[in-house]
């Protein structure tokens, strides 16, 4: 892998029924380690889970998928780094499997009985200290 300046920037992306709250321990983990993190709200969803719950805004149920997509995608272009991209387990396995490219550092690692709700879930920190190592033992060939 030829990088220079391996990024330092983590984008968390939320689900649907749920807001940036929900990384924020996963942001103050990476922070510490040295990461610029950002987690960005889709339309309706800032603020207090507590206060949205019992404040529903009407705009809300007219918020479409593709809606949420074009604005997450103008917050990730504004950043100054390089993008990258996240795809479901399945395709991250078929992939993984396929890709033979020599000079890129590739690993697969699943955590056994997590949900998509890997964030709020027990034993979150397991993941956060995997993922944090493997940055860290990236061989970058200058």
């Amino acid at each position: 892998m030829n990088v220079k300046h391996p990024s330092k920037t983590i984008v968390f992306i939320h689900g649907l029924f749920m807001n940036p709250k929900s990384w924020e321990a996963w942001i103050t983990f990476f922070e510490s380690k040295g990461y610029k993190c950002y987690a960005p709200a889709y339309a309706f969803h800032e603020g207090e889970p507590a206060h949205l719950r019992n404040n529903i805004e009407p705009g809300l149920g007219n918020v479409i998928l593709r809606q949420i997509i074009d604005r997450t995608v103008q917050f990730i272009d504004k950043l100054p780094e390089k993008k990258d991209h996240i795809i479901p387990s399945t395709l991250n396995k078929k992939n993984f499997e396929a890709y033979n490219d020599q000079n890129s550092k590739i690993d697969f690692k699943e955590f056994p009985n997590r949900t998509h709700y890997i964030c709020g879930q027990p034993d979150w920190e397991e993941v956060a200290e995997y993922i944090d190592s493997w940055i860290a033992n990236l061989h970058i060939n200058k």
